[in-house]
């Protein structure tokens, strides 16, 4: 019985993770079969060899299992209502299958039962989901307030928080939280809020594959449209460049009175044709530039050039080239309102977004939300300035696997001019990593926590870690 609530909770933890699609559950059973089947393993011989050493294999077998989700999950299971309608009809499964079947088969084809309960559920869920999104319409159409919607491959979160916080400074405004950017977020949030006498709304507009943002541009209107960047994130559900190009730009409307803003940095936006009335930002590309940055652990530094003319300097609290970057896009939006830069320099740190973290005797640079080799390098800038020993813990990229070689060798030349030593959470992507790195230490570790341990164990006073990407576990 313990085995199969084990095994519950994990694949429904997989399956909420990855929007309830199956091809999710078969990669993981697959490659976690040893785990998975080890229970089936003890509970047979358990039944041959009962009052022996079999009895504590199999109490073995179940704590394992346990460590092994305590130990990974970096986001826990949630009990929703979805999870509660699907673990119902999981139930009803179970039950009837008692009948028929020995209770080690049942325990067997867990995997295959839940991914069973999620076709059954389907057509109710699609019509909960439309009935949900249909509701979230209707309301936001009667809110009267300027609307931002804002994507990118990466940056959309920092961004919508930045500009959402500058705004309060003088308007009414609400933004999704956290990273709600799919339409079942949105919808939820649109409907438990409440947007009486509204200035501003703003939504982030994410994207897995074809089609996100075109369904998204269909559900909620918007007057002014933000591209924060295109790389290869989720390159493995997009498939191609291209679609990912023709995804994110698809939130730019075809109208010349629509405003856009774009980050002209980034050469995918850069080369793409809109029609839309354009402000565009970037380091040596755009109207507005951002010039002789000067980085360092507690603050960053630049100028800002609009089409060419010095405007003035700025010193923000927040940490990087990529917060620079960010920051742009809320200069042009104060401009198209005529709000003061004061609140900009104000701006607090995006916890886990290169964010310092000041120890007794050492430092943590926390970037564990980045997930892409632009940003990663702007870390190890970051990292660079420091004059301590520099440790860096990661557990490499997710969803790169069509272009993982290629990332490897850019990320360990990045990694190699920046970090004295690597700690390495142990995966197919970061033993490829490992054989581009020649020149500093490197060390694996089973999980995030044994690396930090590690860290631990190994500073030196005014040493520094920069954590990258610990959500990829």
């Amino acid at each position: 019985m313990v085995s199969v609530l084990l095994k519950i909770y994990v694949i429904f933890n997989v399956l909420q993770k990855n929007y309830y699609e199956y091809k999710s559950v078969i990669k993981f059973t697959v490659k976690k079969f040893y785990i998975l089947f080890s229970t089936n393993v003890a509970i047979l011989l358990f039944g041959l060899f009962k009052h022996s050493i079999f009895e504590y294999l199999i109490i073995g077998t179940m704590l394992f299992q346990l460590s092994y989700i305590i130990k990974r999950s970096k986001v826990f299971l949630k009990v929703t209502s979805r999870i509660v309608r699907l673990l119902f009809t999981l139930a009803l499964e179970i039950v009837l299958l008692t009948f028929f079947l020995p209770y080690l088969l049942i325990d067997t084809f867990i995997p295959i039962l839940i991914l069973l309960a999620n076709v059954i559920n389907k057509p109710i869920e699609l019509m909960i989901k439309k009935s949900f999104i249909k509701k979230a319409i209707k309301k936001s159409n009667n809110i009267d307030a300027i609307k931002i919607a804002i994507t990118g491959s990466y940056g959309k979160t920092s961004v919508k928080n930045y500009i959402g916080k500058t705004l309060k400074e003088t308007y009414l405004v609400k933004y999704t939280p956290k990273s709600y950017n799919t339409p079942l977020g949105i919808s939820k949030f649109i409907n438990t809020g409440n947007f009486s006498h509204l200035d501003f709304l703003i939504y982030e507009f994410g994207a897995r594959r074809v089609g996100d943002i075109v369904e998204l541009t269909k559900y909620y209107d918007y007057d002014i449209s933000i591209v924060t960047s295109i790389g290869t994130m989720h390159i493995d559900t997009f498939k191609n460049m291209e679609n990912i190009i023709k995804e994110k730009m698809g939130i730019v409307k075809k109208d010349e009175n629509h405003i856009t803003i774009l980050n002209y940095e980034n050469e995918y936006i850069r080369n793409y044709s809109v029609s839309a009335k354009k402000y565009t930002y970037g380091f040596s590309y755009g109207q507005y530039q951002a010039k002789n940055i000067t980085l360092g652990i507690f603050d960053s530094k630049f100028d800002l050039y609009v089409d060419g003319i010095y405007k003035r300097s700025f010193v923000i609290k927040l940490l990087g080239k990529s917060a620079v970057l960010n920051i742009l896009p809320v200069i042009i939006i104060c401009d198209l309102f005529n709000i003061e830069y004061r609140s900009i320099e104000n701006l607090k740190k995006v916890d886990n977004r290169l964010s310092l973290r000041i120890m007794d005797n050492y430092y943590i640079l926390d970037d564990a939300y980045n997930s892409n080799i632009l940003g990663a390098g702007y870390a190890l800038e970051v990292l660079k300035t420091h004059t301590g020993k520099k440790f860096m813990l990661t557990p490499g990229f997710a969803e790169m696997d069509l272009i993982k070689d290629e990332l490897a060798k850019e990320y360990a030349f990045l990694i190699e001019s920046s970090v004295d030593y690597l700690i390495l959470v142990k995966n197919e992507f970061t033993i490829l990593l490992s054989k581009y790195i020649n020149s500093i230490c490197v060390d694996f570790v089973d999980s995030f926590q044994s690396g930090f341990n590690l860290f631990m164990k190994l500073k030196e006073v005014n040493s520094i870690l920069l954590i990258e990407n610990d959500l990829v576990e």
